[in-house]
């Protein structure tokens, strides 16, 4: 039976992971322009902040892409700068508690 090398290799599946969740948080401030617009304390701000930090945390706990993983840490404490209703500790905000 014939095997996949690539799929035993940790380094190319964390870059994979990695730019999974950079692309998707990229693709989730593409309408940043509406949501900097919304009042404050919309929750579209907090959403973007949470998966940009969570894209930029992954990247840099897998150790890859870290130019994009400081960009994206950059433009978060911009927008916790900009948006001060979404400048929340996420450590202690339901959706991101650990479970029991």
């Amino acid at each position: 039976m014939r095997g996949i090398p690539e799929a035993d290799d940790n380094a190319l599946f964390d870059t994979g992971i990695a730019m999974g969740c950079v692309a998707m948080a990229i693709e989730r401030i593409g309408n940043l322009p509406v949501i900097d617009g919304r009042p404050a304390g919309d929750s579209s701000r907090t959403q973007r902040i949470a998966t940009l930090e969570a894209a930029a945390t992954v990247a840099r706990d897998r150790r890859c892409l870290p130019h994009l993983a400081g960009w994206l840490a950059t433009l978060v404490q911009a927008l916790r700068r900009r948006w001060p209703d979404a400048d929340l500790d996420f450590a202690g905000y339901p959706p991101y508690v650990e479970r029991r």
